[in-house]
């Protein structure tokens, strides 16, 4: 009988703990669904916030890079290039986006948008590799525009390698990034909440 007694009050003691545990665990996701609102929910972003949306788009650019490797590699294996060309789309602000400078038939050079590049690419047309974006930096930082959302602008160096049938050119090109940074829908368990992100828009050739 004493046993007994031991044992219920220790299921009585492992319920109210199991049961103290699991309203800590709601109140922390309830905190932690605040903190996501007051944090990204917020229809202006402070000075902090505008400087870490900038250096994301700095890391976007690198992924860019990347990625167009990948995808313009013709010896890959053709889902990994595919792969790559949608990470790249997501990248963009729309798939009408302007890249500089990705040499068209025979080498010439001109621009194409984003959603042309990657049919290139589908059909082993693109006469480029080695992309890499250099000296980055912030020309104009993000300020809010018309429409709500914030724009600014990066500045680089473009390199890239271009085949043009009979020689293997190193180019290099000034660049000039638009930055977007919109609210958009995202998914967080039950909730849908509207948070900032970060898209790459025109790449053009710098004056």
């Amino acid at each position: 009988a004493v046993l007994l007694l031991v044992y219920l009050l220790l299921c009585g003691e492992s319920c109210q703990e199991d049961g103290s545990s699991t309203l800590a665990r709601e109140r922390e996701l309830k905190a932690e669904k605040e903190f996501i609102r007051d944090e990204f929910e917020s229809d202006w972003l402070d000075e902090a916030s505008r400087h870490a949306h900038e250096q994301a788009a700095i890391q976007k650019l690198g992924d860019l890079a990347d990625y167009m490797n990948v995808f313009a590699d013709p010896s890959l294996d053709p889902a990994f290039r595919e792969k790559a060309g949608e990470m790249i789309l997501k990248l963009f602000v729309s798939d009408k986006a302007t890249l500089i400078n990705v040499p068209g038939d025979a080498g010439r050079k001109r621009e194409i948008t984003v959603r042309k590049m990657l049919e290139k690419g589908r059909k082993d047309k693109l006469l480029f590799s080695e992309v890499r974006f250099e000296s980055v930096l912030v020309v104009q930082a993000l300020h809010k525009s018309g429409d709500g959302s914030y724009r600014g602008y990066l500045a680089c160096t473009g390199h890239t390698t271009i085949y043009t049938g009979e020689d293997t050119l190193q180019a290099a090109q000034p660049v000039l990034i638009e930055v977007h940074v919109n609210q958009a829908e995202k998914v967080f368990g039950p909730d849908t909440l509207n948070v900032w992100e970060v898209l790459l828009g025109d790449l053009r050739a710098r004056k």
